[in-house]
């Protein structure tokens, strides 16, 4: 921004330069003088554009970062941070499609008959209401639910080969009969589940 600023002072500058130096010199050089307007005009134009622009972007990008502020202080749950979100998506790839538990109905299906080992959601459901039932039901069932910041679906999805994805959950355990990648993705991602293990906050105990 202070980049354009200066560019548009320092035309403006320059116009005023090339005014002043023909009207007091060898005399008024109409043409060259209107071409140097229209010429100092046009990049003025072109500056003003690129900074409201990027007055724009950065005004995008500061009201995002703040309603995900917002958001993170109302979260009834503590949230994992990005990198863990990353981690996971990371390690889903190398699962078997029966070892994953995907969707909200199919995950609350689960919990309701337990068998989950662990479980985790995206936090971007709009209403949050949507995720209430699994975090109850995990709860209830001792289950550890992994509670991903907001942003992390997308990539969660795109491991999991869906379009979207709100929640899922393990119900099996790495072995010795595994694959040497689907052990280690099973074991990473349990330890992950345990370690960044979401907990309620001072909102949930206040709901």
């Amino acid at each position: 921004r202070k980049e354009l600023l200066g560019g548009a002072t320092t035309l403006r500058n320059h116009y005023s330069r090339f005014v002043i130096d023909h009207t007091l010199g060898n005399g008024p050089a109409l043409e060259a003088l209107d071409a140097c307007r229209g010429e100092s005009h046009q990049k003025v134009q072109q500056c003003n554009a690129q900074m409201s622009a990027l007055n724009k972007a950065v005004t995008k990008k500061a009201s995002k970062r703040r309603a995900e502020q917002r958001r993170d202080r109302e979260a009834p749950y503590t949230l994992a941070p990005p990198d863990t979100a990353r981690a996971v998506a990371k390690a889903l790839p190398a699962l078997r499609r029966t070892d994953v538990i995907v969707g909200l109905n199919a995950l609350t299906r689960r919990l309701e008959r337990d068998g989950v080992r662990w479980c985790a959601l995206c936090d971007e459901a709009e209403p949050r209401a949507l995720l209430d039932g699994v975090v109850e039901l995990a709860r209830r069932r001792d289950v550890p639910m992994l509670a991903l910041p907001p942003g992390s679906g997308k990539a969660v999805a795109a491991a999991l080969r869906v379009k979207r994805c709100l929640a899922f959950g393990l119900a099996v355990e790495a072995t010795a009969d595994d694959d040497a990648a689907r052990r280690t993705a099973l074991e990473d991602l349990a330890a992950l589940a345990f370690a960044q293990r979401s907990a309620p906050t001072d909102r949930a105990a206040a709901k």
